[in-house]
């Protein structure tokens, strides 16, 4: 080993001892900072007026308005979905019936004798090719237009029977619904139900 690189290291290890020894005598730098922060946090905050407390009461006041914004919005939110919620539970509801009512016809005087297991796949049938001659784009628009109008009297709080007890005032709704959805297959081409009732029939 040279004499240079011994001479070097002597000197690294003489400061990395007097380094030592004032870090033993003196408070670290990182105490500094930290005595020094804290002395002007409590400046601040001592001082009854100033830039200090100016800017303390504008975080305050943009905190709590964007609490109250949050608040409002969650509020607003719950409030949509309370009332959509109903819209939708009553629409599923409509569309059942209507789809029910779509496939029931004198054929289920057959199907009975054949037990309720043949009941039941006629009508679940009836009601999916009712479904998808809803959803098919070549479905008359005279025929959606009765699905709307029966929707709407379905929902609305107007009615030829007042709502006043369950049964007789769910009787104009339950009617208008079936003839609705009769009016519907009746207005569609034959060959697109024929279409339709073949694929369910495929499928199943």
């Amino acid at each position: 080993m040279s004499h240079s690189h011994t001479l070097g290291r002597l000197m690294i290890a003489c400061a990395v001892v007097l380094l030592l020894l004032a870090a033993t005598r003196q408070p670290s730098a990182a105490g500094l900072v930290l005595r020094d922060g804290m002395a002007a946090m409590m400046s601040v905050q001592a001082a009854p007026s100033g830039s200090g407390d100016v800017v303390g009461r504008f975080v305050h006041r943009l905190v709590k308005r964007s609490e109250n914004t949050t608040r409002r919005l969650q509020e607003v939110l719950a409030n949509a979905g309370v009332l959509w919620l109903p819209v939708l539970l009553s629409a599923l509801v409509f569309l059942l019936i209507a789809g029910v009512s779509s496939a029931a016809d004198v054929r289920m005087l057959e199907m009975r004798h054949r037990g309720p297991l043949a009941l039941s796949r006629y009508l679940g049938r009836g009601t999916l090719t009712f479904f998808r001659i809803v959803r098919d784009r070549h479905t008359p628009n005279v025929a959606r237009l009765i699905l709307v109008a029966a929707f709407a009297y379905w929902i609305l709080p107007v009615d030829l029977i007042p709502d006043r007890t369950l049964l007789p005032g769910c009787l104009d709704d339950l009617l208008i619904a079936v003839v609705a959805a009769k009016a519907f297959i009746y207005l569609c081409p034959d060959a697109l139900v024929a279409r339709h009732a073949a694929a369910v029939e495929a499928h199943a």
